[in-house]
């Protein structure tokens, strides 16, 4: 390898693993931190509604999704284009306006307690653990159809095939089809509990303690050090982390469909018209629903909301004034989140295919995901925070008199340095998980052959590597830059004051209640999402959109890519 793969390597290894390791370092240097593990019965509290949020929620949004991905992928009913509108608008939303239009609709104060005249004392917030199972239900659901809908195009059509010729559609699709996306569907209740599990938005305006908002809360009054929130947390990290190797060793993310993503026949298919125009109707009625219903609360809490009667000056005011203060507010943070997307992207991508040949080094990468992903969000922001005091404490030992590091890690009050880290960090599990089953099943006869033709490691991943993972590279961009927009639990802890993002202004101003403030700034960040969506949308060719599937097979078969790749038997690609 020449010096650039490794210099990459060990880079990346250092920036990741380091706000991950000194937390766990701290705990095993710090005997007294053990002691929080004893306290039984609040360890036990902590559990048992960590458990309670992520269990409940993850499986109502996989019971939800699951039907609404067949219906949307594999039917043809009509009425799917303005309900799959709506779920890709639910994927750029962030957690903290779903929370805000939960509580102006249905929480206290919200215009439908209002019509049915509940009268209930004042609070800024619902507070309990339904209203958050439901608020992170309702997040949930759209991941849960976008992972669905990949599966379901990814399916092998010779089994469909061979399917219906001895049985009808409907039990080919409930046989063979659904069968088929166990894996998924596995991994799709995963994603949804472990957001749940690392998220604070929710927990912390609702007053439910969970691991997460345990470390946030102590973290915030400064009477918990990383010591004791790594013990707190370290049953949640380390039992998930196990099962995760074990499924991996025995092979168990190996069954997912691997068919090439088309357009596939039907399955679930309705031959009476009237029947087909109903529930046709129903999913559009759902979607207009799901675009009108938050739209509306959000306009009615800016004109009033229940204090005084509705007024358009009143709403056209609050409106501009937020558009005038947090408008570049919220497109300087959407070009951040962007730019730490396509970074950590094209890094993680260079890195994965670096380490083609290095088995232990890429289970170690794949480690590192698994433990920053299962790792609550506060608990990174801690680590990330112990990790620049010791840069700037070894700063300071070799230049006295001052170095770049503090002024662009703690000084610089407009350094955006310390909340890209944090995001990187959060979204780096992501870009893993979209680009490494992509990368790592570039069949081996393409690299001998680069061998052979004495091609250095640049020509490779251009030739090669990218061609085939070029399109998995555009959605990891695109799921991390969302993730990176709405992150708020690490990079919270780490804001240098006077660096502002529209999403942690939103959660500021959320804690005194849903004020016309709170639903402007939320039109706002609406509006920042449905451009993001509307763009996406229009840069691709099909309606399903670049996050269910390019409608291309990922393969270097270009003007770019390796000539000789023709003399490959299909046989020979599918026994890699």
């Amino acid at each position: 390898m020449r010096w650039s793969a490794p210099w990459l390597i060990g880079s990346a290894l250092i920036l990741a693993v380091s706000p991950l390791w000194f937390p766990i370092v701290t705990l095993f240097s710090t005997p007294d931190a053990w002691q929080s593990l004893l306290e039984g019965g609040r360890l036990a509290r902590l559990g048992g509604q960590s458990l309670l949020l992520a269990t409940a929620s993850a499986s109502l949004a996989l019971l939800i999704g699951l039907p609404t991905a067949i219906l949307l992928e594999r039917s043809p009913l009509p009425g799917r284009l303005l309900l799959r509108f709506a779920l890709r608008l639910g994927l750029v939303i962030p957690l903290p306006i779903l929370a805000i239009v939960w509580q102006g609709s249905l929480g206290v104060g919200g215009w439908l307690r209002l019509m049915l005249q509940c009268d209930s004392p004042y609070q800024p917030w619902d507070q309990g653990i339904l209203p958050a199972i439901l608020i992170h239900t309702v997040h949930g659901i759209p991941w849960v159809v976008l992972l669905m809908g990949l599966a379901l195009h990814r399916v092998e059509s010779t089994l469909e095939e061979d399917a219906r010729l001895r049985m009808p559609p409907w039990q080919v699709l409930w046989r063979v089809t659904v069968p088929r996306c166990r894996v998924m569907l596995g991994i799709a209740w995963a994603i949804v509990a472990v957001q749940c599990l690392t998220e604070i938005t929710v927990t912390d305006l609702m007053l439910v303690r969970t691991y997460a908002e345990e470390v946030y809360t102590q973290a915030v009054l400064q009477t918990i050090g990383p010591a004791r929130a790594m013990a707190v947390s370290l049953p949640g990290i380390v039992l998930p982390a196990i099962g995760f190797v074990v499924l991996l060793r025995r092979g168990a993310f190996a069954d997912l469909p691997r068919g090439e993503s088309r357009p596939l026949a039907p399955l679930l298919v309705v031959k009476r018209r009237w029947i087909r125009i109903l529930v046709g109707g129903m999913l559009g009625g759902i979607g207009l629903a799901c675009l009108l219903i938050p739209l509306g609360t959000l306009v009615w809490k800016l004109g009033g909301g229940g204090d005084r009667p509705w007024n358009v000056s009143i709403a056209s005011t609050e409106l501009f004034r937020a558009i005038r203060i947090a408008g570049w507010l919220g497109i300087r943070s959407l070009i951040e989140s962007l730019l730490v997307a396509v970074i950590v992207a094209t890094g993680t991508l260079r890195l994965l295919d670096a380490l083609r040949n290095r088995p232990r080094l890429r289970g170690a990468v794949l480690i590192v995901a698994v433990v920053a992903w299962l790792m609550p969000g506060p608990l990174i922001g801690l680590g990330l925070k112990q990790a620049i005091d010791i840069a700037l404490d070894t700063e300071a030992r070799l230049l006295p008199a001052g170095g770049p590091m503090r002024t662009v890690l703690y000084d610089s009050p407009e350094s955006p340095l310390p909340v890209w880290w944090a995001q990187g960090l959060r979204i780096f599990p992501w870009c893993v998980l979209i680009l490494a089953p992509t990368l790592w099943q570039i069949p081996r006869e393409y690299h001998e052959w680069a061998t052979l033709e004495g091609w250095s490691n640049w020509q490779r991943f251009r030739r090669i590597s990218w061609p085939w993972a070029h399109s998995a590279w555009i959605r990891a961009t695109v799921v991390s830059m969302i993730m990176a927009m709405t992150e708020l639990p690490a990079s919270k802890l780490v804001s240098i004051p006077g660096h502002d993002r529209l999403i942690l202004e939103l959660f500021n101003q959320m804690h005194y209640g849903v004020s016309r403030t709170v639903a402007a700034l939320s039109l706002v960040q609406i509006s920042i999402c449905l451009g993001i969506l509307l763009a996406i949308w229009g840069g691709v060719r099909h309606d399903a959109g670049i996050l269910i599937s390019s409608n291309e097979t990922d393969n270097p078969r270009g003007s770019d890519s390796v000539p000789e790749t023709e003399r490959f038997s299909e046989s020979a690609l599918d026994q890699n």
